[in-house]
């Protein structure tokens, strides 16, 4: 549902967006590997420049055509379709350049904020990553202002900033507390309680350390450090202890722990994890284009089983069609009516009704052919059925539309009482305007009169007419 409701994004995105962008040409013979690859880095430099929510549309476009490129490069597409879509990637990136740059003045305070957030390191804490997708869908609303609300962006800068610092305390923190967790389950507030306890106090120092000193690791950061090595000085103590199966009191593992090196080895286990974490921008950087080249993929493909579904649906409705073609054909006989497929409709012409002559009443002789056409309706779940009365040329032009009309509505009245609901039929009386045959000859004069009963199904595809069809006769 997610890539279904992204499909639908992406495409309003264009629609909106198609008006305004310039078109930008590429020669025939460009090197699409070439330009596939500096599209990759120009939309890498784009979200560290924080373009994702200065010009989020644009950006989100010009990186779904490159992906476009991409596979149809893959797919061996010809040369023209491949730089046509790195033509549209090209267009729609120079809009969100525009875009971001004459945005980035007015926003400078939040883009700082924001950037705070992202170097403090995103772990894996979804709570974290809905949270700044929160904030950014505020950014981007507040950027699309011509005029913005001074309280309104000090209190967006405010819970970026807020943001900063639980991200920093999470991810810098994620570990130790992890190891206090696991350490309080194996025992440790009875075996090793002054490490334990110990650990916990320098964790929270910690997280107060963040919150006074937002933007300020150098004041941070060793609080930090000092947390992290309380709480893996806290885990080796446990291990041992619990390597003794708990016979071994929490100085003599202690001691254990010194002899046996292990507070280099997590000494050195700790300036490899704070080395990691300075990569996690580019990390989150590159999730986000990951997940964005995954929802473009996983659009493409619900499109493809939108269509393909629609197919399916209008297939069945189409062989509900043909049945209930067959089924009516057998239900009349040759004087009773003729039953065709004229396109997306059902013609049923009832050669036959039995009106008197000059007369709309309907015969109770003709209500056992009708009975037959309100099954073959109901069979179809019609959305439409057309009621036509048509007479032959004895007589004036008026006379004959009303009469014809009157009759029309008769058979519908009928049909009506039969269970078709009030809106779905429509009548039209046509006097002689729409003759079969000639009206010079008896046989003639009797084939032009008649009612001929449209019925469209609900859901069936436009096929060809058949070779019987509902053409003039020249008189």
């Amino acid at each position: 549902m997610r890539n279904l409701v992204k499909a639908a994004v992406i495409s309003m995105m264009v629609f909106s967006c198609a008006q305004s962008v310039k078109r930008v040409s590429l020669p025939a013979d460009t090197n699409v590997k070439t330009a596939i690859s500096e599209g990759d880095k120009n939309i890498q430099d784009a979200y560290s420049n924080q373009w994702d929510v200065l010009a989020h549309e644009e950006l989100m476009t010009s990186a779904n055509y490159l992906n476009k490129a991409k596979q149809a490069d893959r797919d061996g597409k010809d040369q023209a379709k491949v730089v046509d879509q790195l033509e549209n990637y090209q267009a729609y990136y120079n809009e969100a350049q525009a875009k971001s740059a004459a945005r980035t003045s007015k926003m400078t305070g939040l883009l700082s904020a924001r950037e705070a957030v992202l170097t403090a390191g995103m772990t894996q804490n979804s709570k974290d990553r809905k949270a700044l997708a929160s904030l950014d869908n505020d950014f981007r609303d507040m950027a699309d202002d011509s005029t913005i609300d001074p309280k309104d962006y000090a209190k967006l800068q405010k819970e970026y900033f807020e943001l900063g610092a639980l991200v920093k305390k999470n991810t810098a923190l994620a570990t130790a507390r992890r190891q206090v967790e696991e350490a309080r389950n194996n025992k440790a507030s009875k075996n090793a309680p002054s490490a334990l306890n110990m650990a916990e106090l320098d964790i929270k120092s910690a997280e107060n350390m963040v919150d006074a000193n937002q933007g300020k690791p150098e004041m941070y950061q060793p609080a930090i450090d000092k947390a992290n090595r309380s709480a893996a000085l806290l885990a080796a103590i446990v291990a041992e202890q619990k390597r003794a199966n708990y016979n071994l009191d929490e100085n003599s593992a202690r001691r254990l722990v010194q002899q046996s090196g292990m507070l280099a080895k997590m000494d050195a286990d700790l300036a490899a994890s704070k080395t990691a974490l300075t990569n996690t921008r580019s990390e989150y950087i590159a999730a986000q284009i990951a997940l964005q080249n995954s929802e473009a993929e996983g659009s493409e493909k619900d499109a493809a089983l939108k269509a393909q579904s629609k197919m399916l649906t209008q297939a069945e409705a189409d062989k509900k069609f043909q049945v209930a073609l067959e089924s009516a054909r057998q239900k009349f006989s040759k004087s009773e009516a003729d039953v065709y497929r004229q396109g997306d409709r059902l013609l049923i012409r009832l050669k036959n009704v039995g009106f008197s002559s000059g007369a709309a009443t309907l015969p109770e002789t003709s209500k056992t052919i009708l009975d037959k056409v309100s099954t073959v309706a109901q069979e179809l779940n019609p959305k439409e059925i057309v009621v036509e009365g048509h007479t032959d040329s004895v007589g004036s032009a008026t006379v004959n539309e009303e009469l014809s009309q009157k009759r029309a509505d008769s058979v519908a009245t009928y049909l009506k009482e039969k269970g078709m609901t009030q809106n779905m039929i429509k009548t039209e009386g046509y006097g002689f305007q729409k003759p079969l045959s000639t009206n010079k000859t008896k046989a003639g004069r009797a084939q032009n009169r008649r009612v001929d009963i449209w019925i469209t199904p609900e859901g069936v595809q436009q096929a060809a007419a058949p070779a019987a069809t509902d053409t003039k006769k020249s008189e």
